[in-house]
């Protein structure tokens, strides 16, 4: 029966945090009863994610440390799969496990649930996130690669600093989730939904994040040289100062950006898709190149 509720519980948070995402003609399917009732919730994605950190069972002791000798509790559910650390197997249970920076490297977390969790410093190469529920967790200075974070529902995370290549959040949903100073090459959003957080001075060269959607997050100071932004809505989002160097910008919606100069977009391209502030242009990703003559080749 225990196991029934918390099941219910967590369809019921994933839910809400859908619907506070979810596109109009989506809602609508949802029946009037239902909608009433979702919608009287305040704060729909932060009342999802908090009502899953609810379905965690305990509180690990002896408490996890981190690479850098600070105790910080690590709280893991399971989730549909049967999780193993280190020899210990837990399903549909919270684990902990005596740690070490690589412990996750490698391993499979999909459709996990981490809350209250700090993994600071930590080895993530290939480690499987996909689907998993991650809010309050610390990942500051992790570094991995094709770490995957498909699907996942992030509240409150913090990825500050970290360096990890080819990581893959495609389709993920993030609240109030922080990616400051952090240098993710060649990854993809795409699909992606961040509300609220920040990648302000982080390096995203040669990432995509095709038909994502950010709502008030702070891209301010950083790099956004080759990346692809097509179809992509930034909503009352700040990008001062950030570079936009051979970015693709096709289909994006940048008409509420604020701090956007006509130079960031002079080194862009778009297409007639591309929404900009009114008196912005952009040059057209189908036009040639400008070509530099070399010193010797001019009069």
């Amino acid at each position: 029966m225990r196991t029934f509720l918390l099941n219910l519980s967590l369809m019921g948070g994933l839910f809400i945090l859908w619907y506070s995402y979810a596109p109009i003609d989506h809602k609508m399917r949802v029946p009037t009863e239902v909608r009433q009732t979702v919608s009287a919730l305040d704060g729909l994605a932060t009342a999802g994610m908090y009502h899953l950190t609810s379905l965690v069972d305990e509180v690990a002791e002896p408490p996890v440390r981190t690479p850098d000798g600070r105790a910080g509790p690590l709280l893991i559910s399971s989730g549909e799969e049967s999780l193993e650390i280190h020899g210990e197997r837990a399903s549909g249970k919270a684990a902990a496990a005596e740690t070490h920076p690589d412990m996750f490297a490698g391993l499979s977390l999909k459709n996990a649930t981490l809350a209250e969790s700090r993994l600071d410093g930590y080895d993530l190469d290939f480690t499987d996130f996909r689907g998993a529920a991650l809010a309050n967790v610390t990942l500051q200075m992790s570094h991995g690669q094709d770490t995957r974070f498909n699907g996942a529902l992030m509240h409150r995370s913090d990825f500050s600093r970290a360096t990890l290549r080819r990581a893959r959040f495609d389709q993920a949903i993030m609240a109030h989730t922080v990616f400051e100073g952090a240098e993710i090459i060649e990854g993809s959003f795409s699909g992606a939904m961040m509300r609220g957080g920040s990648l302000s001075g982080a390096t995203m060269a040669g990432t995509r994040f095709d038909e994502a959607r950010f709502e008030r997050t702070d891209m301010r100071q950083a790099d956004f040289s080759a990346t692809s932004f097509r179809g992509a809505v930034l909503l009352n989002t700040k990008l001062h100062g950030s570079s936009l160097a051979a970015a693709n910008l096709s289909g994006a919606d940048l008409s509420t950006v604020l701090g956007l100069t006509q130079d960031q977009l002079n080194r862009a391209c778009g297409d007639a898709d591309t929404r900009l502030p009114e008196g912005y242009t952009i040059p057209s990703c189908l036009a040639p190149a400008p070509t530099r003559l070399a010193q010797n080749e001019v009069d």
